[in-house]
């Protein structure tokens, strides 16, 4: 299977990490608009994508019509190219160093006449966690409604403006003021260890923070409330990846990627809450 670009993604890690080139095209995304898009749903019972993408879709997938299928049903669909669109999960593989590490994307594609989703054109993909040494991912079950609803803020507006991949960087931090307005949703995991507590996260960022439960953040994104959550996708290896999105709508409002020195320094941390303020 190929290594589906991010948006996100490239712009946090630049494309030595990735091995390629910004693959976003604005063709696709009109052909796209013109489609059916059809969520695939997982062969697992135990799906923490299938448990949560149905009432997210129906709250929030707003840009095309849509159905819910199965595996066997994209199996007879997928060589459609002009009428239907897909949104799954796929494995991107990555390599850091000596490391190859694996990533759950949740990648939107248009069907191509092959049937192969390697030659399917690719309108956005969106990380949502890496796997551990046991084929586990992080959980995101909790917050997959907001990254629904920030892949619709991407679509919305790269159709509308030009972004380079030098420019991408700037785009996720071009919001990055506004979360002072908000309340900033966080779990210990989503930050630093050494600002992990509300004690010692207050003398640094003196604004609206809570360190709250998963299932709080997924409240407020159901409510769309005036709060903002942190998608922290993971290690890769000593890098560490994360967007801040809005609840509300799923306006990204700052993201940023880094390689640490310390395992304990991976997330949000001071230094970004400096840049935020």
């Amino acid at each position: 299977m190929k290594k589906l670009f991010t948006i996100i993604l490239i712009a946090f890690c630049g494309t030595n990490l990735l091995h390629g080139q910004l693959s976003f095209s604005k063709s696709n995304l009109e052909q796209f608009k013109n489609t059916k898009t059809y969520i695939v749903l997982e062969d697992n019972m135990f799906s923490e994508f299938n448990a949560n993408i149905k009432k997210a879709a129906e709250l929030y997938w707003k840009i095309t019509p849509y159905e819910i299928i199965g595996q066997s049903e994209f199996a007879k669909l997928c060589n459609q190219e002009s009428n239907a669109s897909f949104l799954t999960l796929v494995n991107g593989t990555y390599s850091l160093g000596k490391n190859t590490l694996e990533v759950n994307l949740l990648t939107l594609v248009i069907g191509d006449k092959s049937g192969k989703i390697d030659k399917m054109r690719e309108v956005i993909s969106i990380p949502l966690a890496t796997f551990d040494e046991d084929g586990e991912s992080n959980s995101y079950g909790y917050k997959l409604a907001g990254i629904i609803k920030a892949m619709h803020y991407m679509l919305d507006t790269l159709a509308q403006i030009d972004i380079s991949p030098n420019d991408l960087k700037m785009f996720l931090r071009a919001n990055r003021h506004d979360i002072l307005q908000q309340t900033l949703l966080l779990t210990p995991d989503d930050v630093s260890s050494d600002i992990n507590t509300a004690d010692k996260l207050k003398k640094v960022y003196p604004y609206k923070f809570a360190f709250v439960e998963e299932n709080k953040i997924e409240e407020a994104i159901y409510k769309n409330e005036n709060k903002a959550f942190v998608h922290h996708i993971g290690e890769l290896g000593n890098w560490s990846m994360f967007v801040i999105i809005s609840c509300e709508n799923g306006r990204l409002l700052y993201g940023n990627y880094k390689q640490a020195k310390d395992s304990k320094l991976l997330g949000v941390t001071k230094d970004d809450f400096l840049i935020i303020q």
